[in-house]
């Protein structure tokens, strides 16, 4: 197979960080030898043996390194990490030093591109070198004293740049006469991809004793780039247990308030430092908008006994239920904290949250659109498949006796990019018969329905659509039932392939995966109550399957349902009925004015542009005579339709807006 290389491209890889409260620097310590070694202080600080020539000299307190193999069996002692002033590689590949605190007094590197090529490209500068490759070499450190620790992390800085080789560091306990088996690292940087310049690497050796003979050896072994390394600690973590980023969350972020369900919590847990006794979880879950001091408005606790160091215990459920019943419209915070009988020295990972809301009528998975994304084009079969495509959002109807769907808000990537093209909103019951999790074409029904037209004067830029929806079978507004599974898709159905939707969606703010694999187990644990719950939804339009899964169970698209907690009479308002509005034409503000001949539990006002397309909604409660400000500012200068909506029918009015 040929080698096809390439020069070297800013990276970014940073290896998992252990915070500085909960270790004990163990190596170099403060005397000027330790840290001179420790940071490759001058080229004194590394010495070259060979394998007939294996003696140190006893005078030298720094590095030794040593050549192994060679695709040159002659060559293989001239496979040796080098001494150089910025841990740059001198290949024809190279070219980038890394990034390290005291990169400006040293660091070494195993430089396979320049020990087989010597600088010049392939292919004339093939095996050229001192070494040619495959190949690799050993560096061994000073004697360590750590007597007194277990559990060690080896910390490093480093530049890794790879293309056939591995990395690995293995540790000695008896002044490098045995040594333990090898631990790979750098395994997820793959062919022509390096580390950050800055990386930083925190490798556990599990199991580790600490003795007066303790040692590090770091070892290249393969073909090309290079590895090279500065500012070598060990460290002892004493006390750290954490909370896992596993870790259940409301099933919503904002649920409407006749959707509540009750919920229960589940996380994964690590000891990451000593073996720790009294280890318990404890759950919170706070009131955050019913005044200046939070309210705690629910408490469960998991207790896990001792947990012993470098141990994972996941997928635990805490005992209790939080109730539907105790949450009423507001906004809410749920934390999760371990501690154990001893002082945890890394406080920072002992918490986690989580935040969410009980709506009037919103219906969200989501709190933000970060940015935009579609599918890649392998997705598609062939290059001139029309990209017809739909994603949106998993949501239960736990009450829909009461209830009217009236729309779907998406956040819509440069719409300028297809015009004349139509995008569609769909809602669609769902019932999984096999329940294989997937949802398969004939167990999806389309129940409701909007689209609008892109405009061909559609200007450039992300947007926020609103799309209204009626019953696909009465054109009348959409009242779901009871306890049923609905799909709230937005979906793209082009005439060619160069038109290409996007989707705004939100990553790492509200990750579903958890609450989605506890759910399940309770479901098929026979709890009462609980059923599976799911988050994103993706398919093609040829797909007979769509995915449960969507981009990642932690990549929410930006599809948000309204629902109405009442139904809305599909007819005119009568005149005993009594709504104006003013001022006309109005600025940035406009207000309703309502007389009704009797009090009604809510009220929706919606605008609406000449082309029919909703573009804001606002919802008014318990209404019978008074005046309702709507905000109107994002609006343009232009004439608009309101559209309000009660429990006992409908009113357009027209609305002109003058900036």
């Amino acid at each position: 197979m040929q080698k096809i290389f390439t020069n070297l491209v800013a990276a970014s890889l940073m290896l998992g960080a252990i915070s500085a409260t909960a270790q004990n620097q163990i190596w170099p310590t403060t005397d000027s030898i330790t840290l001179n070694a420790s940071q490759f202080k001058g080229a004194g600080s590394l010495f070259t043996i060979t394998r007939t020539d294996s003696v140190v000299p006893a005078s030298h307190t720094g590095w030794y390194t040593k050549g192994l193999t060679s695709a040159n069996a002659a060559k293989a002692d001239s496979s040796v990490w080098k001494w150089n002033t910025n841990g740059v590689s001198l290949g024809a590949y190279g070219g980038t030093a890394m990034v390290s605190p005291t990169v400006a007094n040293g660091a070494v590197t195993f430089d396979s591109d320049w020990l087989d090529n010597k600088g010049v490209g392939l292919p004339a500068g093939d095996g050229i070198g001192q070494s040619p490759s495959p190949h690799s070499g050993e560096i061994v450190s000073p004697i360590m004293d750590a007597r007194g620790y277990n559990g060690i992390t080896l910390r490093f800085n480093q530049l890794f740049r790879n293309y056939a080789a591995f990395a690995y560091v293995t540790w000695s306990e008896d002044s490098g006469r045995t040594w333990k088996p090898r631990i790979r690292v750098n395994a997820d940087i793959t062919a022509n991809n390096a580390t950050a310049v800055n990386a930083v690497a925190n490798v556990k050796l599990t199991g580790s004793v600490g003795t007066s003979g303790f040692r590090i050896k770091f070892i290249f072994d393969g073909d090309y780039y290079f590895w090279s390394i500065d500012d070598v600690k060990l460290i002892s973590v004493t006390n750290d247990l954490k909370v896992n980023t596993f870790f259940a969350i409301a099933p919503n972020y904002i649920t409407q308030k006749n959707q509540v369900e009750d919920m229960k919590f589940l996380l994964d847990i690590a000891n990451a430092g000593n073996t720790m006794s009294g280890v318990k979880v404890k759950l919170f879950v706070y009131r955050v908008d019913a005044g200046p001091v939070l309210t705690t408005i629910y408490t469960d606790s998991l207790s896990y006994g001792t947990v012993r160091n470098d141990t994972t215990i996941e997928n635990k459920l805490l005992p209790g239920k939080l109730l539907a019943s105790s949450l009423t419209p507001g906004q809410y915070y749920g934390r999760y904290r371990i501690a154990g009988d001893s002082i945890d020295q890394n406080p920072a990972n002992d918490t986690l949250g989580f935040g969410f809301f009980v709506s009037d009528s919103l219906y969200w998975k989501e709190s933000a659109s970060i940015s935009v994304t579609r599918p890649s084009d392998a997705y598609w079969a062939t290059a001139t498949e029309p990209r017809a495509w739909r994603t949106g959002n998993y949501f239960y109807i736990k009450k829909g006796s009461t209830e009217t769907v009236t729309s779907l808000t998406v956040r819509l990537g440069d719409p300028s990019l297809i015009k004349g093209q139509r995008v569609s909103a769909g809602l669609y019951e769902w019932v999984d018969a096999n329940s294989d999790k997937a949802v398969q074409a004939s167990e999806r029904t389309l129940v409701a329905f909007g689209d609008t037209l892109i405009p061909a004067t559609q200007p450039a830029g992300n947007i926020w659509l609103t799309l209204g929806l009626k019953d696909i079978n009465t054109q009348k507004w959409f009242y779901p039932g009871n306890n049923k599974e609905y799909l709230a898709m937005m979906e793209f159905d082009p005439t060619n392939a160069t038109m290409h939707m996007t989707i705004g969606f939100n990553r790492g703010l509200h990750d579903y995966g958890a609450t989605i694999y506890m759910q399940d187990s309770l479901y098929r644990a026979g709890v009462a109550g609980f059923k599976p719950r799911y988050a994103p939804i993706l398919g093609k339009k040829s797909d007979t399957d769509w995915s449960t899964v969507g981009f990642g169970q932690g990549v929410i698209p930006t599809v948000r349902m309204t629902l109405l907690p009442w139904r809305v009479k599909d007819e005119t308002l009568s005149i005993d009925h009594k709504i104006e509005i003013f001022p006309n034409p109005a600025k940035e503000t406009v207000t309703v004015s309502v007389d009704l001949p009797h009090a009604v539990i809510g009220m929706a006002v919606q605008v609406l542009d000449n082309n029919g397309r909703l573009i804001q909604e606002q919802l008014f409660n318990n209404v019978q005579k008074d005046n309702y400000s709507l905000n109107i500012e994002n609006l343009a200068s232009g004439s608009y339709m309101l559209r309000i909506l009660t429990p006992d029918g409908t009113r357009m009015k027209k609305l002109v807006v003058a900036k």
